[in-house]
């Protein structure tokens, strides 16, 4: 069974990773492959995946300090969608590496 605080540790664990993954991107000079509508939409991924991110980590966290020992039920049913969510974001920053 996992705790509420094993629970808390692996968002806050995966945020965190996704974070340093994207604080260490730093794009070099390549040559752009693919079309312009193909990096636009790239990047277009990488922003709503950021924006969901955001948002479910946000909700997450607001719901835990509202509703405290009350929510941790429901936050543990959350963590495959923060995985999912993480996950995405990551394929985007991929997606737009590649």
């Amino acid at each position: 069974m996992t705790t509420s605080g094993v629970a808390a540790a692996g968002i806050k664990a995966t945020g965190g990773v996704t974070a340093a993954l994207i604080g260490r991107y730093l794009p070099t000079v390549v040559p752009r492959l693919g079309s312009k509508e193909d990096r636009a939409q790239a990047y277009r991924r990488l922003l709503d995946a950021s924006s969901r991110s955001f948002n479910h980590a946000y909700q997450f966290s607001h719901l835990q300090r509202e509703a405290g020992r009350a929510a941790h039920k429901l936050l543990l049913g959350q963590i495959p969608q923060a995985w999912e969510v993480s996950s995405e974001l990551v394929g985007a920053l991929h997606g737009v590496r590649l």
